[in-house]
């Protein structure tokens, strides 16, 4: 199923980066029985990364795209999307 919607449908919402919300879903290993639980989501437009052009969550932080640990020699590092490390 696909939905559409316009612009001018979200225009009253207040903006928002970050929310929650109360879920209730069921198992495969228990059918039947409902878990319940809270969901943690974010909010964030979605754009090309200026490194790898890949599509990544536009970030206030400007925190990296595509951060992995990778090993180095005989360490192991974090890197960004297109393999600079990142010092924390």
């Amino acid at each position: 199923m696909i939905t559409y919607s316009r612009e001018s449908d979200w225009a009253h919402l207040q903006p928002a980066t970050q929310g929650i919300s109360h879920r209730s879903t069921t198992s495969s290993r228990r059918p039947g029985k409902a878990i319940e639980g809270t969901v943690h989501y974010r909010i964030a437009a979605v754009s090309p990364c200026p490194d790898c052009g890949g599509l990544t969550y536009e970030t206030a932080t400007g925190y990296p795209h595509g951060v992995r640990w990778v090993r180095l020699g005989d360490r192991h590092a974090k890197v960004d999307c297109v393999g600079r490390e990142i010092f924390s």
